[in-house]
């Protein structure tokens, strides 16, 4: 394979990873902030808060700083 092969196909993933980063990042939080509705009267605060933020470390990993933000904009929401 071709040097030039190679670096368009990691940018395309990389393209990939961050639209679905970006898409996570809108989807996951609220979802998983709804999900701990029902335990709020067993789960510590500091567990689930502990819960999001290791969600929002996931998303900015996976994808780029606007997905952290997302993310982060989310969960705070």
């Amino acid at each position: 394979m071709s040097r030039c092969y190679i670096v368009t196909m990691i940018t395309f993933a990389k393209k990939r990873a961050n639209a679905f980063a970006i898409g996570a990042a809108l989807v996951l939080p609220p979802a998983v902030c709804a999900a701990l509705i029902p335990a709020r009267a067993s789960l510590p605060n500091t567990d689930a808060a502990l819960g999001l933020v290791a969600l929002i470390v996931a998303v900015a990993v996976l994808g780029n700083r606007i997905a952290g933000w997302l993310a982060a904009t989310g969960t705070a929401v």
